[in-house]
């Protein structure tokens, strides 16, 4: 008797297509169904085989780079936030706030608030956790020409 056994993750060809089409396309309300026929798979295969490659499902996946984006926006113009929510693909302002402080810690204005008052002032460590919390220390490397850089690091709650 001859089996064969399903891949229990998605070939690097698979991935880097699916991966490319999610950055390319989250905003525009790409979902796991349309990654997984770009793959050839069923939904739910392809979700078991897309967390068994990258870590994360495929949905959660989706869901943190429409926040990426969100984000970007919020600090990078004043358009209201129902506008970015409906930039970045969610259809209410409602369910955007929602998932946005699950995902990031705070809500969207309270971010842009953030920004405003780290920006008058010089960069300092500060935690919004527990002191007990645990932490890690990082030394970024910038590419040449962004020593004047501001970046922020390890604030977003996941």
């Amino acid at each position: 008797m001859t089996t064969t056994s399903e891949p229990t993750s998605l070939s690097d060809a698979a991935l880097g297509q699916v991966l490319g089409l999610a950055h390319e396309r989250a905003i525009d309300g790409i979902r796991v169904p349309d990654l997984a026929s770009a793959a050839g798979y069923s939904p739910f295969h392809f979700s078991r085989m897309f967390a068994a490659s990258v870590g994360i499902p495929p949905g959660q996946y989706l869901t943190a780079l429409r926040m990426d984006a969100a984000k970007r926006l919020l600090l990078n113009n004043e358009h209201a936030v129902i506008d970015i929510a409906t930039a970045v693909g969610f259809g209410s302002l409602s369910s955007f706030s929602r998932r946005f402080r699950a995902c990031v810690g705070i809500a969207p204005g309270q971010l842009r608030k953030l920004a405003d008052r780290v920006a008058d002032h010089p960069a300092r460590p500060f935690r919004l956790v527990d002191e007990d919390a645990p932490s890690v220390e990082v030394t970024p490397v910038l590419p040449e020409g962004m020593a004047d850089a501001t970046l922020w690091v390890g604030w977003y709650a996941s």
